[in-house]
């Protein structure tokens, strides 16, 4: 549905702007600002404000905005279609808050589909842009969705904040960080970009989502698993992909840019468990493989060039990817290209190992709506918490 064509799509400033809305980013798209452009950019960019605004609840805010779309030249019909946007927008919100799913999501594609004038376009955005509203409102644990009590993933660790306040022991002993790498955005003449850190921490999305942005940017590259031989083959590319855990010398001796995972240290665990996975078995559990991959993550932690946090990327994907991509310097990656990477990542298939590095065996909650309290036992839960407190303290669980 559309009330006027969409002329904005011909003008390229707005490309970004659009893309921001489509993935639900209101904070980006109230903070842009264009200088020296048409007045016809600044009326679109005053409506996209206004619809942006309305979202974040600043209805002053957004009222000015509409009031500047109108100086600037927008019609009654402009308004009344930024207007419909926002109600769209506003109602799938209230029926995800009630828990009527389907209808939420309904109202979610109307919105983006009367914003992209698209409607193959906004389908694909429609699931990416309700789990946005979906941590956007903490409702991933809600009883309404899960039938379990409303957690949330930074939770209230009562043991950890007990154990501060008892004993005021803020201090950090991180490994000093390595001398500052070159980006791709500075060829150099071999260089390898190294996935690396905690298991189950999202690092094969990682993988893929490099890969695929490797892939639009023309670079040429090779990509493995550092296991599987890579590191002993001639060198036919002069960028080399690594996924890895445990720390490699031989990988740290060239040129590298690292990108370390980082997720709630028991909901690693709380993966490993459900995929029954064999090392969990040889640590002696849980509680064991918790140190393993907690010391996973200090060993890499120091060398680390970028963090892409696993909790941040399931709840706002378009802008962890978005900042990755600034990280490595591929600076002709466009919003769309950001979109369609991400899109791409959440549809991967599990039968090409040999290219993406995923099996049906990784993904053990595809709707992401279990947390470690509905996989581990109380007393595990109790002893990782407390025995990795300053962990959790450093990477922001608490």
């Amino acid at each position: 549905m559309t009330l006027e064509p969409n002329h904005y799509k011909e003008i390229d400033q707005l490309d970004d702007v659009v893309q921001l809305i489509l993935v639900g980013d209101w904070e980006s798209v109230v903070r842009v600002r264009f200088e020296k452009v048409e007045s016809v950019t600044q009326r679109w960019l005053a409506l996209f404000h206004s619809i942006a605004y309305f979202q974040l609840g600043s209805v002053e805010q957004a009222e000015l905005a509409l009031q500047e779309a109108e100086t600037l030249g927008a019609n009654e019909s402009l308004i009344e279609w930024s207007f419909i946007v926002g109600m769209e927008f506003s109602f799938g919100r209230l029926d995800l808050i009630v828990g009527k799913l389907e209808a939420s999501k309904k109202h979610f594609f109307q919105a983006l589909d009367m914003l992209s004038g698209d409607s193959a376009t906004s389908e694909s955005c429609t699931e990416a842009f309700f789990l946005t509203e979906l941590g956007r409102l903490g409702l991933n644990d809600s009883p309404s969705l899960s039938g379990q009590p409303s957690l949330g993933w930074k939770d209230d660790y009562q043991v950890l904040k007990n154990y501060y306040l008892r004993t005021g022991d803020l201090s950090s002993s991180k490994i000093p960080k390595v001398e500052k790498k070159e980006y791709l955005s500075n060829p150099v003449s071999v260089c390898n970009i190294i996935v690396a850190g905690m298991r189950h921490a999202g690092s094969t999305a990682l993988f893929n989502v490099i890969r695929l942005a490797l892939e639009k940017s023309g670079i040429e590259f090779e990509a493995g698993y550092a296991e599987g031989g890579l590191t002993r083959q001639t060198r036919i590319s002069a960028v080399r992909l690594f996924k890895v855990h445990e720390i490699r010398d031989d990988l740290l001796q060239t040129n590298s840019i690292v990108v370390t995972t980082t997720r709630d240290l028991r909901d690693s665990v709380a993966s490993a468990v459900r995929r029954d996975f064999p090392l969990c078995k040889k640590m002696g559990g849980p509680v064991g493989y918790a140190r393993y991959n907690r010391s996973l993550s200090d060993v890499w932690g120091g060398r680390s060039d970028h963090n892409f946090h696993y909790e941040e990327f399931i709840h706002n994907p378009h802008v962890e990817i978005k900042k990755l991509i600034a990280v490595l310097g591929l600076t002709s990656l466009t919003s769309t290209d950001i979109f369609e990477i991400q899109s791409a990542v959440t549809a991967l298939p599990t039968d090409k190992y040999d290219v993406t590095l995923l099996s049906d065996q990784h993904i053990t909650d595809p709707s992401h709506t279990l947390t470690y309290r509905d996989t581990l036992k109380d007393d595990d839960v109790e002893q990782i918490t407390s025995q990795n407190s300053q962990w959790f303290l450093e990477h922001g669980y608490i």
